[in-house]
Order: C-alpha cells, then structure tokens, then sequence
C-alpha cells in the first residue's frame, strides 16, 4: 500500500494528468503535460520523503525515483579553504 506522502500521477480521459495522495477522491492537481505533474508531485515529496507513482495510459506503472534533496545550507557560500591545507 502506498505511503501517504506518495503522490500518484494518472491519466484523465480528458487528456490531462492529475496527481492525488494515496486513497484521495479529488486531485490535488489537474496538468496538461505528464512533466508538468512529475514536476508539482516531485515538489510535493522532496521534503518528506515520498515517493511518485506515475501511471500511463496504458496501466502500466513505474515508480519514479524522488526529487534530490537540497542541502539545508544550500543557499549559504562555500566555506573558505583552510589555511593549514593550503599547499
């Protein structure tokens, strides 16, 4: 059973994609491209750890690997070389 920080991408037969949490009703999300709903979904899971399932139109699904994380300090300067390394 998928997690509830999961998020799942399916088709409509409208031709759009929608991207629910697992066991939801209504869409958390309706998008005209499939890489647009990989996109939200992955923002969505990046920071809990979910993951994102994406159906094609066929039923076939494959388990899309996670937004990479970013670095706490990801917005901070990289740290000056240390003296005592310096050759």
């Amino acid at each position: 059973m998928p997690d509830p920080k999961d998020r799942i991408i399916t088709p409509c037969p409208s031709g759009c994609w929608e991207v629910k949490a697992p066991g939801a009703t209504r869409a958390g999300l309706h998008a005209s491209s499939r890489s647009e709903a990989m996109q939200w979904a992955w923002n969505i899971t990046r920071g809990t750890g979910g993951q994102v399932i994406a159906y094609w139109s066929d039923g076939s699904s494959a388990c899309a690997p996670t937004a990479p994380e970013r670095p706490a300090n990801a917005t901070t300067a990289p740290p000056e070389p240390r003296e005592d390394l310096a050759a």
